[in-house]
């Protein structure tokens, strides 16, 4: 036909039928995801809110994009949170338990890759989840037997080791930015 591959989905991704189709997959992506998100009102009084935003913030902020083609040519939707939240929520935090509302609705919606999207080491992120999970359950079985307070002291040390590997791989897989309001003088 003349035209390359790339071109070619580059025409496809602009018919409104494929858009369409993609908005409406975005919908209900939204519409599970905000239903699986926690609204800190609703919870333990002690913790009506985190110390920054409304209880609802997080789940008003889940939204689709616009669809737009990337750069292998393929037509990609994203959903996502602008909420400086949405990590700790998914993740967890030092004061804030894993919730993973993303996880959840990418497994119930039957998708095969992880709900955060990043341009390093998922795979790092993965596992530095999964060691904490397991220090954090090792923590809790210590806690529910009623261990000697060293052994607890020691475990919750690993919980915290755990966590700040967690964040520092997390941090590793974030895309770089570029620098704000520096111009390249050179």
């Amino acid at each position: 036909m003349g035209i390359s591959d790339k071109e070619f989905l580059a025409l496809v991704a602009k018919d409104a039928g494929a858009k369409k189709g993609l908005r409406d997959k975005g919908k209900q992506v939204t519409e599970v995801w905000q239903g699986h998100a926690p609204v800190f009102g609703d919870k333990d009084p002690r913790r009506a809110a985190p110390e920054h935003g409304e209880p609802e913030d997080y789940r008003n902020s889940i939204a689709p994009g616009e669809p737009f083609v990337n750069k292998e040519g393929n037509l990609e939707l994203r959903v996502r949170s602008d909420d400086f939240k949405a990590v700790w929520i998914e993740l967890g935090a030092r004061h804030m338990p894993i919730y993973a509302p993303a996880t959840q609705t990418m497994q119930e919606l039957g998708a095969e890759d992880g709900p955060i999207v990043t341009s390093g080491d998922q795979r790092g992120v993965d596992e530095a989840q999964h060691h904490l999970v397991g220090e954090l359950e090792r923590l809790a079985e210590l806690r529910g037997v009623g261990a000697h307070a060293d052994h607890i002291a020691r475990q919750q040390g690993r919980v915290d080791a755990a966590r700040q590997a967690r964040s520092a791989a997390f941090k590793a897989a974030k895309p770089r930015r570029g620098s704000r309001g520096r111009k390249n003088r050179g």
